[in-house]
């Protein structure tokens, strides 16, 4: 996966661009595909201030790449510096895993409801 920023040039606007490699070997079963294909239609519906709107969705065959325009946010990723820093044996600030886990509760009610064949591969 890639992330870039760009301009969407209908309006000029400052968007991010995601690509997701469908021909990686992670997604080589066709049901990881219908999955990231699902999660990407629900992203498309959510309207939360604590997730990244997605404006669009769009899946080419070759190459296999699923591109979504995303709302651009600044900032790192912190889910990746979290699994970094315990992947170096580093302690997590216990507050900030409870700030974290206080935007994921406050976000799932926006969700439509999940399946547990949408939650596993």
């Amino acid at each position: 996966m890639q992330v870039a920023a760009a301009t969407r040039l209908c309006d000029g606007a400052a968007v991010a661009l995601k690509a997701i490699f469908l021909a990686h070997p992670v997604l080589s079963r066709p049901e990881h595909v219908a999955a990231l294909q699902r999660e990407a239609q629900l992203l498309l519906t959510l309207n939360h201030p604590g997730i990244v709107a997605c404006a669009h969705c769009e899946q080419s065959q070759r190459p296999q790449v699923m591109l979504l325009e995303e709302e651009l946010c600044e900032g790192g990723n912190a889910l990746m510096e979290l699994i970094s820093l315990a992947q170096q044996g580093g302690v997590v600030d216990e507050s900030l895993l409870a700030c974290i886990t206080r935007q994921i509760l406050e976000v799932r009610p926006a969700a439509p409801p999940l399946s547990w064949s949408d939650a596993l591969p």
